[in-house]
This record gives C-alpha cells, sequence and structure tokens, in this order.
C-alpha cells in the first residue's frame, strides 16, 4: 500500500473533533519536508470541516476527502462487524491509507499534537526514500495519567485487519521494527467525545444482523460502555478478557474477534 514519492502522508481520520483539530493540524506547520495531510471527514456535524479549510487556506498541504459511508466504531460495533464488511473500522482504515501519495504514512489522530523533537526527527532524520521495509513505534502521552506506544509511522504496511474492537496492521513480511525517543501529546484516556455516545450505525432496522449480533453481545459480555475501546482506557483490558475468554460462545452467534 505504500507509495512511490519521498516524503510522509499524515493520514487524519475526523469525526467531529471541532475542540482538537486545528491544534493538530497546525502542530505540524514546521515541517520542512515533502508531506500531504489527509484529512478524512466522516459524517461531521461540526465545525471540522471548516476548520480543515482553514487550515488548507493558510498554505499547508491539506486534501480533505468526505466519507459517507457508517462505520463501525472500534468496540463492540466493530467486533460484531465482520472485516470485509464496507462498514469495519478495518475497511475504512484501508481505504484512508489507500488515499496516501508518499512513501511513509502516517497514523496521524485527530486529537495529536507534534512535539519539537518528533518534528525534528521527521525534518532531519527520517530517510524518505527508504526501500527497506520499516515501522516506527512512538510514544504517545495521553495528558499526564498514561502513554500508549504504536507502529504510527510506516513504509511498509501491507493493510488493516480486524483484531477484536479495533484495526490492526499488517506489515510487509521482513519489516524492520523501530522505536524512537519521540513523543506525541493526546488527551487524557478517560475523556468520552460526543460521538461516542450516539447509537450505533445499525439499530433499528438499518442492519438487522448486526444488530442482533449487538444484542448478543451486550447478553454475553456485558452492556456497552461508551468511548470503551479508547486507547488506555482502563476498563478495556477487563472486556477485553472476556471477550476471549468468551469467543467460542460468540462464534455460535456469528461473532468472530479476527473475521
Amino acid at each position: 500500500m505504500s507509495a512511490a514519492l519521498p516524503g510522509v502522508s499524515f493520514i487524519v481520520r475526523v469525526k467531529n473533533e471541532e475542540p482538537y483539530l486545528r491544534a493538530c493540524l497546525e502542530s505540524l506547520q514546521q515541517l520542512t519536508i515533502p508531506h500531504e495531510i489527509i484529512v478524512i471527514l466522516h459524517t461531521c456535524t461540526d465545525g471540522s470541516r471548516a476548520i480543515a479549510e482553514s487550515v488548507q487556506a493558510s498554505g499547508q498541504p491539506v486534501r480533505i476527502i468526505e466519507w459517507s459511508t457508517p462505520m463501525s466504531r472500534p468496540g463492540y460495533e466493530n467486533l460484531v462487524t465482520p472485516a470485509d464488511h464496507p462498514s469495519s473500522a478495518s475497511h475504512f482504515c484501508n481505504m484512508c491509507f489507500s488515499l496516501a501519495l508518499y512513501k511513509w504514512t502516517f497514523k496521524w489522530d485527530a486529537d495529536f499534537t507534534a512535539t519539537p523533537e518528533l518534528l525534528g526527527f521527521l525534518n532531519t532524520s527520517l530517510d524518505l526514500g527508504l526501500d527497506t521495509p520499516t515501522s516506527y513505534q512512538i510514544q504517545c502521552q495521553l495528558g499526564d495519567e498514561a502513554s500508549n506506544c504504536e507502529n504510527y509511522l510506516f513504509n511498509s504496511l501491507e493493510k488493516y485487519r480486524k483484531e477484536l474492537f479495533w484495526e490492526f496492521p499488517e506489515f510487509k513480511t521482513g519489516t524492520q521494527f523501530w522505536r524512537i525517543e519521540c513523543r506525541i501529546l493526546s488527551i487524557p484516556p478517560l475523556i468520552v467525545k460526543t460521538y461516542w455516545h450516539e447509537e450505533p450505525w445499525f439499530l433499528h432496522g438499518v442492519d438487522a444482523d448486526l444488530e442482533t449480533k449487538y444484542a448478543r453481545l451486550n447478553d454475553i459480555c456485558g452492556k456497552d460502555i461508551p468511548g470503551l475501546a479508547r486507547a488506555r482506557n482502563p476498563t478495556c483490558d477487563h472486556y477485553n478478557c472476556l471477550v476471549v475468554l468468551k469467543e467460542a460462545e460468540l462464534a455460535c452467534h456469528g461473532i468472530f474477534l479476527r473475521k
């Protein structure tokens, strides 16, 4: 899935991120390398588009994409949604990353802000034309409470696949994994954004199969919690373990952890 041009494509998935989006995008304005910021607006009803357009108008290399297909949010919704369903989180991510023009792609969340050390690494140390399959793990500081380390920057993505509550990256064979001593800043793990309180898109007969599976999952593993799958949410570990323990029972209802 990597593109040919030497540079970095920042993939920013946006769902009503008005409180965070301007700081997120403007934190990248000191980049001096070839790059693009792809803002994928997913059924936004707030001022996210206006913010993206304003930053674009200021001269930053922002591309704005609208995506209207309903999406199952990470958590219970994604778990009951088959990986090949057009509304699965993995399907959405694969679409987003397919838009990249540059060799390197950066999974840049809409509540991220770049630190000076990260910008320094990107501007002076990243080999923009590197052909060796490589992925960089970077620490994301979630307020003052916690941190999360993931493969955010890579030139070797094959695809995203379903993994329980989330989408999970698969990389090319032989990919080298490195950790760089830079940080990304983000919001505390217990902040629950407004869109997490919306009902699942498939309720009220919109998709009867997913609605039935969602009801079964709530019966078997306990009631869904808004923002359950947010990074480092302490409640998530309990639900994650429970789902794994109940894998066989869930499969009897057509709910699969990885497909």
